[in-house]
């Protein structure tokens, strides 16, 4: 599972209460009635993951010029 798998999964997982995102191919598992505060919190934190996942990046591509 790469990194951004990993972190959209705990957002599922912490905000919105979704044991998984892989599909289960049966609608009662595969869909799920979320209130519009929930997504709201799910997607800033998405939201803010994306930008430090973005810090972390040009933090090691700044490394890797200076070596």
């Amino acid at each position: 599972m790469s990194h951004d798998e990993e972190t959209l999964t705990k957002i599922a997982n912490e905000v919105l209460k979704i044991e998984t995102l892989d599909s289960k191919n049966s609608d009662s598992k595969d869909f799920h009635e979320l209130s519009v505060w929930r997504i709201k919190a799910a997607l800033e934190k998405a939201f803010a993951a994306g930008i430090e996942r973005g810090w972390q990046i040009r933090e090691q591509q700044t490394r890797c010029k200076e070596l």
